[in-house]
């Protein structure tokens, strides 16, 4: 009997040191998993900018929904009913290697409500003015040489001759588009 008890309390001792063994192993095969991956973190800056005519100051487009790059055009009294008018030309930047797509979206108001009779687009430019027929960037150009690709683009604001008179904004948000990849 005495023989079967040592056997027993021997098992039970092995059984022990093994158990400790496979929990001693497991937590290292955790902490080597842990310890063996290199972490760290990466800033990434948004590489499209619309620059501020006024301040000339870069709005960065911060994502696809344009927040941050919206330029107000104040028309109030530069524009008389029946006419056209450019504003521009403005500038956007580049700083990826890589081209940038991207969207517009245009908005007139008169105070917080949508106009009447007002209407704006967005035209063709270069870097001396605006060309009414000239295409609208639909991209910025990737950078080269550490310089930023560049767009030029103006706003033609054009008002029927039954406009009423008013304190129109013209709206423009630049939105960088989502590529696939």
């Amino acid at each position: 009997m005495a023989k079967k008890k040592k056997q027993v309390t021997m098992l039970r001792t092995l059984l022990l040191v093994t158990a400790i063994f496979a929990v001693s192993a497991l937590a290292m095969a955790g902490l080597l998993t842990y310890y063996a991956k290199v972490v760290g973190t990466v800033e990434v800056r948004q590489s499209v900018r619309l620059v501020d005519p006024q301040t000339k100051q870069e709005l960065v487009c911060s994502d696809t929904n344009g927040n941050d790059c919206t330029l107000n055009v104040n028309v109030l009294g530069s524009i008389v009913a029946g006419d056209t008018t450019y504003f521009g030309p403005y500038e956007i930047r580049n700083y990826a290697s890589v081209e940038a797509p991207i969207d517009f979206e245009v908005k007139v108001k008169e105070g917080d409500q949508e106009a009447e009779g007002v209407n704006a687009r967005i035209v063709g430019a270069n870097e001396e003015g605006c060309y009414e027929n000239a295409q609208v960037p639909s991209s910025v150009p990737r950078k080269s040489n550490d310089e930023p690709g560049k767009v030029y683009f103006c706003v033609e604001v054009t008002s029927k001759l039954n406009a009423l008179a008013g304190n129109y904004t013209v709206t423009v948000t630049v939105k960088p588009r989502q590529t696939s990849g």
